[in-house]
């Protein structure tokens, strides 16, 4: 799927015809560069840097200095590379795009993720990210330290309010998903207390508080939940993250992550010596 989106993002960007260089670059120039960090955080998109420039041309040689999930500073190279001058600047901008992005969500995840240090807890990614670019979104926040809840719909059942509306009861709904699908793990969103109650009563295997205030949450944590997983969702700031890991949730759902997440500045810069 991601060579696909980064099909599309290449035609999108007009490589296959890049006036400026055709213009002004020798087709059988060569060169080596390095991509550069601008700002500080943590280094994502290796995997992605070498499948655009696999796309563009097998030939270039991509070089990565820094594994994904590091911590880099300003000035900081994180991959080098050498090939057509042309076939470089075909990708300069998708590639610097992408791994700006991708290394931004990673940098947000970790920012999340010192909130929790010192707790059971973990900082646990929701499907809200970016249509076609999941995999690299969700890779990014596994780089950032944090985990996945689910790839996808057919990972595992998730209970929520839209599934009770149409069933009627959380037990109602998860009687007919133990009847499809018996081996099944089952999570169910609850949004009150006698919500919690319903699902832990049903046995599920996890349940997520929804939009709850602490207190709410510290009350039902209190009960004994025979070893369901429990994890917390919704509003959850950088800012608010400490207290809700300290309550002994299993995990925070932080919604639209990757969404939240500013790119990390990075730049291609040639250099001179090795233009041939």
């Amino acid at each position: 799927m991601i060579n696909q989106f980064i099909k599309q993002a290449l035609l999108e960007d007009g490589a296959d015809k890049d006036l400026t260089a055709l213009a002004t670059v020798d087709s059988k120039k060569e060169c080596s560069g390095s991509f550069i960090v601008k700002t500080p955080g943590i280094f994502s998109g290796s995997e992605v840097l070498i499948a655009i420039y696999q796309q563009i041309n097998p030939k270039v040689e991509v070089n990565i200095v820094k594994k994904d999930g590091t911590f880099v500073n300003k000035g900081d190279v994180v991959a080098g590379i050498h090939g057509r001058m042309q076939d470089i600047l075909k990708g300069e901008q998708v590639a610097l795009n992408m791994i700006e992005r991708l290394s931004g969500v990673a940098t947000m995840t970790s920012k999340y993720g010192e909130e929790v240090q010192g707790t059971k807890c973990v900082i646990e990614a929701s499907r809200d990210v970016t249509p076609l670019y999941k995999e690299a979104e969700l890779k990014a926040i596994v780089d950032g330290g944090g985990k996945v809840g689910r790839m996808g719909l057919n990972d595992h059942v998730v209970i929520t309010k839209n599934h009770v509306y149409v069933t009627g009861t959380i037990t109602d709904a998860i009687r007919l998903v133990r009847r499809k699908y018996p081996d099944q793990v089952i999570e169910v969103e609850a949004y009150t207390k006698d919500d919690f109650l319903e699902a832990l009563e049903a046995g599920v295997d996890s349940i997520i508080l929804c939009e709850m205030t602490n207190e709410a949450m510290q009350e039902l944590i209190a009960i004994s939940h025979r070893g369901t997983i429990i994890k917390a969702s919704g509003n959850m700031t950088i800012a608010r993250t400490r207290s809700v890991a300290m309550l002994g949730v299993d995990a925070i759902i932080v919604n639209c992550l990757s969404l939240q997440a500013k790119g990390l500045e990075m730049k291609l810069r040639f250099l001179k010596r090795s233009f041939k």
